[in-house]
């Protein structure tokens, strides 16, 4: 049964609100706020903290890759695909909210900060394999694309908001106060700790809210103007396999890269969380710029050009950022800008980090878009669980490789240029054009 005209353009749009209910899992505790607390704070040390965090990392990424195309196919044969979502958005959010136990000093904080890590990325990934199924069901193939775009923009715009609520009413200063200079909205016992903890509950009830439009009015089988399905190539298995390796490798170091950036910034110039969550918006709106900016230039110059652009630059910027540290531009002494409480070295890593925030979100939609493609509407499940498992099966092993090369050069530098490395080699697997015609251009 269609859906009439405008509950299907309702649930279009409740689609794309679903990387907008997601977005904070990703940015405050895969990414910003929590890996850093995780470091510094449940762990205590800069180094072992980091290389515990990336085997956490690299666990969670491995069982991501074990049961996407196990829960994916299943509900292709079941057609109980909704029931899936449910299932595993409940594990994501329940989860998150466990972390507000993993309070510092306690004997069982550092077992049970892997456990619920562990689980709420289990859920969220998952969720999000099975919310990506649902797009060939409910949209035509040439909308496909479009929404594929705008939801990833939907998810950035939604990082910069609960970043910046973060921000001003919860994150704690030194003066107890918030950024707004006022009490936080919520009584912390540990004001050091309870901010970062929150990041789970916080997460939790932001997904829970908007995910309810979705869940409303999606059901299996009844996508919205779904006339014809989504044609798998020809010659899929020849043409495939170029992009899907290059998924896998860029997939692995997206991953590395976004979970030591803000362990790097605090290790290498010593920032504070204040300034890292003020870095993490930045550059969260950076990421939104960047996919903004994609969605016209997709459509002059096809999805697979912008990928390689976003390769190129985000290797070059990396080589400039290896260049800096708190005394040294390079080849020249780092200078203190006193009007900005920034040495002109700190300014430089912020500037080259909203150029990588911009190309590497646009990277990860551009992977997405470039997929869609090759999932019809009767195995959708299983093709989206397979294009998870290509960016999650071996993505334990960059923050694997990363954690190990910072353990042996005792250097987070190692483990960034390593992670440059990666994107190169991904990038000249993802140049090789496809076979067919199908695939997007």
């Amino acid at each position: 049964m269609d859906l009439n005209r405008h509950s299907s353009r309702a649930l279009l749009w409740a689609w794309q609100l679903f990387d907008w209910a997601a977005q904070p899992f990703f940015t405050l505790i895969a990414t910003f706020v929590f890996p850093p607390f995780f470091v510094t704070s449940i762990v205590g040390d800069a180094v072992e903290g980091q290389v515990i965090w990336g085997w956490t990392s690299a666990a969670a990424a491995l069982l991501v890759g074990i049961f996407a195309p196990l829960v994916g196919n299943y509900a292709d044969k079941t057609g109980q695909l909704r029931k899936w979502f449910i299932l595993f958005s409940g594990l994501g959010m329940v989860s998150a909210s466990g972390l507000w136990l993993c309070q510092p000093g306690s004997t069982y904080a550092l077992p049970l900060a892997i456990l619920f890590v562990l689980l709420c990325t289990l859920g969220f990934e998952i969720a999000t394999s099975l919310n990506n199924a649902m797009l060939p069901q409910i949209a035509e193939p040439q909308q496909a694309r479009q929404l594929s775009w705008t939801g990833w923009a939907y998810g950035s715009a939604s990082g910069i908001i609960i970043l910046l609520l973060f921000i001003a009413f919860f994150a704690v200063g030194d003066n107890g106060k918030t950024m707004l200079g006022i009490t936080p909205l919520i009584h912390f016992a540990d004001a050091s700790s309870g901010p970062a903890r929150l990041t789970g509950p916080l997460t939790a009830l932001w997904f829970f809210i908007f995910l309810l439009p979705l869940l409303a009015l999606y059901r299996d089988g009844k996508g919205a103007h779904v006339k014809r399905p989504i044609t798998m190539p020809t010659s899929r298995p020849a043409s495939a396999l170029p992009f899907l390796i290059a998924n896998t490798i860029l997939s692995d170091a997206l991953l590395a890269l976004f979970v030591f950036g803000g362990i790097y910034a605090a290790a290498v110039f010593g920032w504070e969380s204040a300034r890292l969550a003020l870095l993490a918006t930045a550059l969260t709106l950076s990421g939104l710029l960047g996919v903004l900016v994609c969605i016209p230039l997709d459509r002059l110059f096809g999805t697979r050009a912008i990928a390689n652009v976003c390769c190129i630059v985000i290797v070059a910027v990396g080589i400039f950022i290896l260049g800096l540290d708190p005394s040294r531009l390079w080849f020249w002494p780092a200078q203190k800008i006193d009007a900005l409480g920034l040495s002109t070295s700190e300014l430089a890593f912020a500037l080259a980090s909203l150029m990588i925030g911009a190309t590497s979100t646009a990277l990860q939609a551009g992977l997405r878009a470039m997929f869609l493609p090759y999932a019809t509407t009767q195995n959708a499940g299983r093709s989206f669980g397979f294009f998870a498992l290509s960016g999650k099966s071996t993505a334990f092993i960059g923050p694997m490789l990363v954690s190990i090369a910072m353990a042996y050069f005792d250097s987070t530098k190692a483990g960034i240029a390593l992670i440059l490395v990666m994107i190169g080699i991904g990038a000249l697997f993802l140049r090789t054009k496809p076979n067919t015609t199908s695939e997007t251009a």
